[in-house]
């Protein structure tokens, strides 16, 4: 594994941009001590807050000038004990008796025009348009525009040079605090914290934390938190639209993404890794670093052989040490070059950042590992190479109703909240596919193990399923289950199967022996299945080049890089055969993103793992 880190390295340009605690110094001011940070490019106080653990209040505090923005090379200083400043410090604070005015904003609406936002604040367009520059290439819907700086005023003096704050025909539902990094939200009619996440671009999850909510529950008039990723201002280039590529399928035609873009075949790239490769960490202890560093050595070896076809690929390696902080320095740095392709990360939080970037750059982002769907929703630029969760249960489901409909079907309840969403995503996909000639029209359904004898059906072939993928309860059950089978098998025809999750292939409680015993299937996102012969051809190869094993990463980071140029880009899919994936992206509504549809139905039989059928 070592070798193998060392051989990438060298073959790779990094780029890293770091941001912790542990590395910054620090600085005894009036008895008490501070972290002290200089900004980078990409820095923002919500990023500051979470890497100090700090308030973004209690920075401003100590740091009054930052309120204005930040600047690169100016230095922070952050508590380490997280206190407000022992000694109030008065520079550039308002004088006693002044009004301190905030920053006036609109978050714009659809419909709406530079010419109606200025005439509902009685302002000019020019006024307006000096304030957003970036107005000027045209509106979109979620925008905050600023109307007016807020300035200190003195009540008793109204002939100040202070700026008039105009009066608004409504009073605006959300206000900047800190210049690009927080704004204060509050709750309109009709809002929910869904539509205001989705509006901020900005996980539900983070807008929970951030305000302390136990649920989504929110109402009329509540004030929100809401902090902001950085952007740039710079305009993206205007990218034409190429005639479609002569000779090719419906299939590869049809991959406009929006009015502005479409695949165009090249075979020069400039392509962005994004991984956890955290450098100067062990493998042995870090498994994000050997995620990492396995997935890339498979994407090398995918560009490699596309190499081979003539693809002259010009790949930068960045690390985002799974930090949501770093991760969007690292897309602040990449506003400076023009990408055809971004590749991870790896783990949903910075994929999160990553999509939006993609998105407002027009980039197509390829995720390689399982993700949350919710990055896919209105981002047609997100390509997920694995199924989610959910499009696997709903592939089982549709195999089991296509093999099995004139079977007795039972659905076992586990009881465990964690797997609820499986158990009624596979029943409510199951039931809605039954129809005429089925055994049943809705699937048997019961509890825990105890109910085993009671569903089944002697004469008839019984199916089985248990999605939960709880260790301690899985095992358990496996047990009775095996004492079940044994006591009504019919011997060489057996009349019972038991569908259950990828993830029991991984606990060696549950030996192969067993799992041939009692029929065990499962869906899953890939073929693994090392003896294939497409398998062994690879395996071949990789030990020839890095002296080691390839993992299951290895083998998805060369398949879903070498599927996706030489389809998208190459256009190139002659005598193509993935190693352990099958890839069919398909968009689930207009204006979202594609994830590969593909499910793999896997079955133990004479104790060996085989692919019985493919759902797409």
């Amino acid at each position: 594994m070592k070798n193998l880190f060392i051989v990438l390295f060298l073959m790779t340009s990094v780029g890293t941009l770091l941001a912790q605690p542990e590395n910054a110094k620090t600085e005894v001011r009036n008895g008490q001590t501070f972290y002290v940070h200089e900004v980078v490019q990409g820095n923002t106080l919500w990023g500051l807050q979470n890497t100090y653990k700090v308030s973004a209040e209690l920075i401003i505090q100590h740091n009054p000038n930052v309120a204005d923005g930040l600047k690169v090379g100016q230095l922070i200083y952050i508590p380490t004990n997280g206190t407000s400043p022992v000694k109030p410090n008065t520079n550039n604070q308002p004088q006693p008796g002044t009004h301190v005015v905030e920053n006036l904003v609109h978050v714009v609406a659809a419909g709406e025009t530079v010419y109606g936002i200025s005439r509902k604040y009685n302002i000019s367009q020019e006024q307006l348009l000096e304030l957003n520059p970036e107005a000027k290439n045209g509106l979109s819907v979620g925008q905050v525009l600023l109307i007016s700086k807020g300035q200190p005023t003195s009540p008793n003096n109204t002939n100040t040079q202070s700026e008039v704050v105009p009066e608004p025909v409504r009073e605006p539902s959300t206000v900047v605090l800190f210049k690009d990094s927080l704004v204060q939200h509050r709750v309109m009619k009709g809002e929910t914290l869904y539509s205001i996440a989705k509006r901020f671009m900005v996980p539900v999850e983070t807008l929970m934390e951030v305000n302390n909510l136990r649920n989504q529950n929110i109402k009329e008039g509540d004030l929100l938190i809401i902090p902001l990723k950085k952007e740039a201002v710079e305009q993206v280039p205007y990218r034409q639209v190429p005639a479609p590529y002569p000779g090719v399928t419906m299939q590869t035609q049809n991959l406009r993404i929006d009015n502005d873009f479409q695949f165009q075949k090249k075979n020069n790239l400039r392509i962005a890794v994004l991984l956890p490769v955290e450098y100067g960490k062990s493998t042995r202890n870090n498994g994000r670093t050997r995620a990492a560093i396995q997935f890339y050595a498979g994407v090398k070896m995918a560009l490699d052989t596309l190499g081979k076809m003539g693809l002259n690929a010009q790949v930068t390696l960045f690390d985002t040490r799974s930090d949501s902080t770093t991760t969007a320095g690292i897309l602040e740095k990449m506003n400076e070059s023009q990408w055809d392709l971004v590749i991870g990360p790896l783990f949903h939080g910075p994929a999160q950042l990553v999509a939006n970037w993609a998105k407002q750059n027009r980039v197509p982002l390829l995720l390689p590992t399982p993700m949350s769907p919710a990055l896919l929703k209105m981002n047609p630029y997100v390509f997920m190479a694995i199924p989610t969760d959910t499009r696997i249960m709903e592939g089982m489901a549709e195999h089991i109703v296509q093999k099995h409909a004139k079977d007795n079907i039972i659905l076992i309840k586990s009881g465990l909240s964690e797997d609820d969403h499986d158990y009624e995503v596979l029943k409510n996909k199951i039931n809605n596919l039954l129809g005429v000639g089925a055994y049943r029209q809705t699937v048997k359904e019961i509890s825990g193990k105890g109910n085993l004898q009671g569903a089944f059906v002697k004469g008839m072939r019984n199916i089985f399923i248990l999605p939960s993928k709880n260790k301690s309860h899985v095992t358990d059950f496996w047990k009775a289950f095996l004492s079940f089978q044994l006591r009504n098998s019919d011997g060489n025809n057996p009349n019972i199967v038991l569908y259950g999750m990828r993830e029991w292939e991984e606990w060696k409680e549950l030996t192969r022996e067993q799992k041939s015993m009692v029929n065990f299937h499962y869906a899953s996102a890939t073929s693994w299945i090392t003896t294939s012969g497409g398998f062994s051809n690879f395996a071949r190869q990789y030990r020839a080049r890095f002296m080691a094993e390839p993992e299951r990463l290895t083998v998805q980071g060369y398949d879903a890089t070498h599927y996706f140029i030489r389809n998208y880009f190459i256009k190139n899919m002659t005598n193509y055969n993935a190693v352990i994936n099958y890839f069919n992206y398909q968009s689930s509504g207009e204006g979202h993103g594609m994830e590969n549809k593909t499910v793999f139905i896997l079955r133990y039989e004479d104790n060996k793992l085989k692919e019985l059928n493919r759902v797409q």
